[in-house]
C-alpha cells in the first residue's frame, strides 16, 4: 500500500492523475487510516499522503476533496412508526444540523475527515489538534481546498462556517 512508507511517495500523484479507479481505492485507504484517532504516528503519515492526494491538479480534484473531507448533509431522523427519514429540526443553537459524509461509493464504514474532526474533540485532543493544524496548512496552500472549506455550512447554528470552531477549540486546549 502507498501509505506504508514513512513519507508519501511521489507515486501518488503519478498513479492517481486522471485515474478514477486507483484514486477511489486510495481514497478508501486514506479514509480508513483516519478512522483510528489513537494512532498519531500513522495519522501524520496519512496527512502527508492526503496533501499529495488532494493537490493533484486534474479533473478528479473536486471529487477527491468531497470524498475525503465530506459533503454536507442535513441531519435526518426516523421517528417511531414512520417509514421515511425527515430533516431533524434543531431545538437549541448548539445542536448538530449538518453532518459531513464521504461521497465515495462503498465508504459507509468510514467517516469523512470533517466528521472525524468533529467527533474527536472530546476524547482525542492530540489527534484533533494535529488534524486541525494539518487541515489549516492544506487550506492555506491550496485555493480549491480553502474555497471548499470556507463555503461549507456549519455543523451547528451557532457558527457561520465549518471552520469557525477551530480557533475556540485550540484556545480552550491551550488553556488546559
Amino acid at each position: 500500500m502507498l501509505l506504508d512508507n514513512a513519507t508519501p511517495s511521489p507515486l501518488i500523484k503519478t498513479v492517481c492523475h486522471e485515474n478514477r479507479h486507483v484514486t477511489e481505492k486510495l481514497a478508501k485507504n486514506l479514509l480508513k487510516a483516519f478512522s483510528n484517532p489513537t494512532a498519531i504516528d500513522a495519522i501524520e503519515r496519512s496527512f502527508l499522503a492526503l496533501e499529495e492526494f488532494l493537490t493533484i491538479e486534474d479533473s478528479l480534484k473536486q471529487h477527491r476533496i468531497e470524498w475525503m473531507l465530506g459533503v454536507p448533509q442535513l441531519c435526518t431522523v426516523k421517528r417511531h412508526g414512520e417509514k421515511d427519514y425527515k430533516v431533524q429540526i434543531p431545538t437549541y443553537i448548539g445542536e448538530t444540523v449538518y453532518k459531513y459524509e464521504p461521497s465515495l461509493r462503498n465508504s459507509s464504514m468510514n467517516k469523512a475527515l470533517l466528521t472525524a474532526l468533529l467527533d474527536c474533540q472530546t476524547g482525542h485532543a492530540m489527534f484533533c489538534i494535529g488534524a486541525i493544524s494539518n487541515m489549516m496548512k492544506l487550506f492555506i496552500n491550496d485555493k480549491d481546498i480553502g474555497k471548499y472549506m470556507y463555503h461549507l455550512p456549519p455543523p451547528m447554528l451557532m457558527m457561520t462556517r465549518y471552520i469557525d470552531w477551530f480557533v475556540p477549540y485550540l484556545n480552550t486546549q491551550a488553556a488546559e
